[in-house]
């Protein structure tokens, strides 16, 4: 019988059976603390084992079966529930390609690589820069950013993916979204989606006519200057310079890639090969706006996130949890 639902009768009998209260049972009984006014069942158990009894051993057996409970319901809370991780297929069913005949600012195309990200198909979007840009990761800021790469002019975007800080003043700026697979199911390791998406961008680069190939593994680290590091499964040339490399951020079992490619000049078209290394069927898009609706939604974006103060500030990502 659990020891909170002894009855009357029964501890009456252990009463019977066993004798008086211990001395140090009775005067904490007595004391009005309410720490001591300690259930009857409890006072007979320790004169039954010949434990002299105190406030503190009381206090001490509670708090342990306390935390037992605590740990016994977070182990039900956090227990990890079976979720498949879905295998990269050769290709993907289905793609829409958008290349956007919108030059934006930076904040502009940063929130529509965020809600093309939400969307329930798969995207890829080629786009251009209204003003000189670097973006820079997650992470970073925008003064080691401008210490980096300087000028007049330019803007300084925080991303919403991670990596290293970019410069968006040339090369060919992409963002391949991957919607959330059904039933819970998720997708490979980052390291693994990578390769597989930098491995079709080195194909449609190379039948572009850039003679280029993954790196097998990560260059001595160069600094927060993306280019100036390379990692596994980036693109390099044959001398090993970078000439591709990318972000990624997951969110609610959707992938955001958010991709550069620098130091060459592939063929025109790279594209367009590009989406056919990925899906097996490419719907292409050529409006301004994706989808209905597409414009108001950036514009609230652009205000309520990357437009923000918040957003903008330099301790963002390393903050303290607030006090409650």
């Amino acid at each position: 019988m659990r020891r909170g639902a002894m009855s009357g009768s029964m501890s009456g009998s252990m009463s019977g059976a066993i004798g008086s209260l211990h001395p140090a049972a009775a005067r904490a009984r007595s004391c009005p603390c309410p720490v001591h006014r300690i259930p009857q069942q409890f006072s007979y158990l320790c004169h039954s084992r010949r434990q002299p009894f105190s406030c503190r051993s009381y206090l001490a057996h509670h708090s342990f079966q306390s935390r037992q409970r605590q740990v016994r319901n977070m182990q039900t809370i956090i227990a990890p529930h079976p979720r498949t991780i879905s295998e990269l297929p050769p290709h993907l069913s289905q793609l829409r390609l958008w290349v956007d005949p919108v030059l934006r600012d930076g904040y502009h195309n940063m929130a529509a690589d965020e809600l093309l990200s939400r969307r329930p198909e798969a995207w890829l979007r080629v786009y251009g820069w209204a003003r000189p840009a670097v973006s820079f990761g997650y992470f970073d800021t925008a003064r080691v950013a401008a210490s980096l790469f300087p000028g007049e002019g330019v803007e300084y975007i925080r991303r919403w993916t991670g990596g290293g800080i970019v410069d968006h003043r040339q090369g060919y700026t992409y963002t391949l979204t991957l919607p959330a697979l059904p039933d819970g199911a998720l997708y490979p390791p980052s390291c693994e989606l990578y390769r597989w998406i930098h491995s079709a961008l080195a194909r449609a680069l190379q039948a572009s006519g850039v003679d280029c190939e993954l790196l097998q593994s990560d260059a001595p680290d160069g600094g927060r200057a993306c280019w100036a590091s390379p990692v596994e499964s980036d693109i390099v040339d044959p001398a090993g310079h970078k000439l591709a490399g990318a972000g990624q951020r997951r969110h609610k079992g959707a992938v955001l890639h958010q991709g550069l490619i620098q130091g060459c000049v592939p063929r025109p078209g790279w594209e367009h090969r590009l989406a056919q290394e990925l899906a097996d069927t490419v719907e292409y898009v050529d409006t301004a706006e994706p989808y209905t609706g597409f414009a108001s939604q950036l514009e609230q974006l652009c205000r309520e996130k990357y437009l923000s103060a918040e957003w903008s500030d330099e301790t963002h990502g390393r903050r303290k949890p607030t006090a409650h």
